[in-house]
């Protein structure tokens, strides 16, 4: 038989904020690679063509991390509801 306990209301907390987290490291990068992009401008040659290279790799693994984030979010708020919604359906099979 499996046991569990869970507070529903933290896990969804939980979700919130790993959403607001989420959205703050993608202000922190947008912040980041505005300056980053400011080089371009002022740097040419083999070197500033390898940058760019670095660049855009490090936004498609920036975008994987963003994505990873959201799934955590939204599978945590998933996790908070249906939890929520066990317990409330097994309380009312004890209401009178």
């Amino acid at each position: 038989m499996a046991t569990f306990m869970v507070d529903s209301q933290l896990v969804a907390s939980s979700a919130t904020n790993v959403s607001l987290t989420a959205e703050r490291i993608r202000q922190e990068v947008q912040t980041m690679l505005a300056q980053l992009l400011e080089l371009e401008s002022s740097w040419t040659g083999v070197a500033q063509m390898n940058f760019q290279d670095c660049v855009a790799q490090w936004q498609a693994t920036q975008a994987q991390v963003d994505a990873a984030l959201e799934s955590i979010s939204t599978q945590m708020h998933t996790a908070a509801s249906v939890y929520a919604d066990a317990e409330a359906q097994s309380a009312a099979l004890f209401a009178g």
